[in-house]
């Protein structure tokens, strides 16, 4: 809720086009920075990659946390931060009851006006210095992530140098550039918002142009295979283990049980991680997927070997 002007009281907020088309705008880039912090900081912390649960369950909770804060008229959202996934890996916390406590550290922050306006006077060069490092953090582990490209092919240098110079430049020309004009208000803002974020531009100037550019799968960093010696045992050993991981607290999993079915996806039920993740299916699951196709699945072929 947000407050009135004329008699100070509070009042619901108003959802003109231009709101909602700079709120989809930015819901867009913080849902792509948002899903990079989380395998960044996987990285950075040496542990597994999140997995699909752990993500659309993080994402969800960054929604709903923006939702809870426009109603109490704050003018931010709640959204992962690439700074502090470089704090992280300098600091290598990741544990959670030290999330909890920059959490309640944060509460009290904002129940304390002075405590706040102490850690706001910090002098920018201090804030810069902060910045520098944690940053710098964050792009060496970003181009340490190359290593299984080609990175001495020049398809990969352009569309590497490209993205990132076309990402710094174009939000700083449409600061001094004139005003959108499409004809319709709400599609002006939703441009301007998005192509002011450096961090969307970048990702999608990079999946247009890795995805329209020909290469080999050599220069793609796709001609990378597995160790023969990767069994099936150790697959469910680092399944098990991303699922600690990345699993929720014993009071809140105990909960899961009696959530609808359709929310589910966000913490699913340990009988489901396996089909979720990519492990075995039931017997005769995949049976009647590909009727027409000349590879059997195993399901179909153990039924003919009976039968004959």
């Amino acid at each position: 809720m947000t407050p009135s002007s004329s008699s100070g009281e509070w009042d619901w907020p108003l959802l003109t086009p231009r709101a909602l088309a700079a709120g989809i705008s930015m819901a867009l880039a913080a849902s792509t920075s948002s899903l990079g912090c989380y395998a960044l900081c996987g990285q950075l912390l040496h542990l597994s990659p999140p997995p699909p649960h752990a993500c659309s369950r993080g994402l969800s909770l960054e929604g709903l946390g923006s939702v809870l804060a426009g109603l109490l008229g704050s003018p931010l959202g709640t959204s992962s931060s690439f700074p502090n996934v470089g704090t992280v890996s300098l600091f290598q916390t990741g544990s959670r009851q030290v999330a909890h406590l920059v959490g309640l550290f944060c509460v009290g922050l904002g129940l304390s006006p002075r405590l706040a306006q102490l850690f706001i006077n910090i002098p920018l060069p201090v804030l810069g210095g902060v910045l520098g490092v944690t940053q710098a953090v964050v792009l060496s582990a970003g181009f340490s992530s190359f290593h299984l490209a080609d990175i001495d092919s020049g398809r990969n240098v352009f569309i590497v140098g490209f993205s990132i110079f076309m990402a710094l430049l174009l939000p700083r020309w449409l600061w001094e550039a004139p005003e959108f004009n499409t004809g319709w208000s709400p599609l002006d803002m939703f441009l301007r918002s998005l192509l002011a974020e450096p961090i969307f531009l970048a990702g999608l100037l990079g999946f247009l142009l890795e995805n329209t550019i020909s290469g080999t799968r050599i220069e793609r960093g796709l001609g990378q295979r597995l160790p023969t010696s990767f069994t099936a045992q150790e697959t469910q050993k680092s399944r098990e283990k991303a699922a600690q991981e990345y699993g929720l607290p014993l009071p809140i999993t105990n909960l899961c049980s009696h959530i609808p079915q359709p929310l589910h996806c966000l913490c699913p039920m340990p009988e489901d991680s396996e089909d979720e993740e990519g492990g075995p299916s039931k017997t005769g699951e995949m049976a009647d997927l590909l009727p027409n196709s000349e590879e059997s699945c195993p399901a179909a072929s153990r039924e003919a070997v009976r039968s004959q």
